[in-house]
């Protein structure tokens, strides 16, 4: 990992071993991230998927994950979120797939998570969380359209209504972010957005 002062490139103790696909910043000003390693470059320390820099190394998060880690956010209480290809924690400990919070000691699961891989995670200007990615289904079966909300006890689509619609769109998101005014932008392989009044089209990025 590397940071940038002015226009000088400076390490975070040399990085990782393996790709890092997110990282995001806490309200404290810790640095956090995820991706394919499994320890620092100069550290024997286990860092499984995924870690936090204290200002000097990096140390990990709890056990980690068993797979990678794709997506990564911090929100205002310091909980940290991640999503990914992993189906539960480095180790098995602990059934989480695809999706996981950290609450400083534990990984509390949301839902049943996903049936396959969630490739991003967004707070909207409330603070509730979105994640988009590969996946059709949740670990219930239930159909929504590679988009999903958090109700604060469950998923929903991204419209809040029942997941059994399919509401969302027609392939996978790869990315997403909220703008300062409230609106969310979502990017990826589809070409429909599908709303509760029909199809769209989009090619690849909606609002």
């Amino acid at each position: 990992g590397m940071v940038v002062e002015g226009f000088v490139w400076t390490n975070l103790a040399q990085g990782f071993n393996n790709v890092v696909y997110a990282v995001d910043e806490g309200t404290d000003g810790t640095i956090y991230a995820g991706g394919a390693f499994t320890q620092a470059v100069n550290g024997a320390e286990s860092l499984q998927r995924v870690a936090r820099w204290d200002g000097a190394a990096w140390t990990n998060l709890g056990s980690g994950f068993n797979n990678i880690v794709r997506g990564i956010r911090a929100d205002a209480s310091g909980t940290l979120y991640t999503v990914g290809d992993y189906n539960g924690t480095y180790g098995f400990s602990q059934n989480c797939r695809r999706v996981g919070r950290w609450d400083g000691a534990a990984r509390p699961n949301m839902g049943a998570g996903f049936s396959t891989a969630a490739n991003v995670f967004s707070l909207d200007t409330n603070g509730v969380p979105y994640v988009g990615g590969g996946f059709q289904t949740d670990g219930y079966g239930r159909y929504f359209g590679y988009a999903v909300k958090w109700n604060g006890t469950g998923w929903t689509n991204i419209y809040g209504s029942p997941l059994t619609n399919g509401l969302g769109f027609n392939s996978s998101v790869r990315a997403a972010i909220t703008a300062p005014d409230g609106k969310m932008y979502f990017a990826g392989d589809f070409t429909n957005a599908i709303t509760p009044s029909g199809t769209t089209a989009m090619a690849r990025v909606a609002m």
